[in-house]
Order: structure tokens, then C-alpha cells, then sequence
């Protein structure tokens, strides 16, 4: 049996994908359920899309993912890209 690889940074086989929003998130079965959103070229009009992908993933998968998005947004706010904002 074939052991599979991880994919090395700037693997030429690695897939990008491209989302115009995340739909709703669901916790289902013990798996994180994303529902990535695509705008429909022909009814720009209509921010909400359509469910173009799902991405599933575990628990932990979910919230190491969110803790890297939390470093990325303090870097683009360190480097003047973001401006960090409070809500109140």
C-alpha cells in the first residue's frame, strides 16, 4: 500500500480553491461542517451564493484552523493591511 505524502509548500499538485463567503458552520456527528459559498456570475446581486463546497473536519482540525486565522488577522493587523476595530 501507498503511503500518502504530505504536500510540501509550493507542491505543484496542491489544489487551491476560492470561496466568495462561508455559509453556515455545523457541528455534526463530532465533525465541523463548512459550507464555503460561491456567487452566482449571473445573479451578482444576490450576496448569499450557493453552497459550491463543503469542507468537513474534525474538532480539533476546526479549531487549530481558527487559531492560525486568529495569528493571520494580529500579522495583517501588526503589518497596517487591517485596522483593528472595537465593537460595542
Amino acid at each position: 500500500m501507498d503511503e500518502q505524502k504530505a504536500p510540501i509548500v509550493g507542491d505543484r499538485n496542491t489544489v487551491e480553491l476560492y470561496f466568495d463567503n462561508v455559509g453556515q458552520i455545523h457541528y455534526i456527528n463530532g465533525n465541523i461542517k463548512l459550507d464555503m459559498l460561491t456567487i452566482d456570475p449571473s445573479a451578482p446581486q444576490q450576496p448569499a451564493g450557493f453552497i459550491g463546497t463543503r469542507i468537513v473536519m474534525s474538532l480539533q482540525s476546526f479549531l487549530n484552523s481558527f487559531e492560525a486565522a486568529k495569528n493571520m488577522i494580529d500579522k495583517l493587523v501588526a503589518n497596517g493591511v487591517l485596522s483593528q476595530t472595537s465593537n460595542k
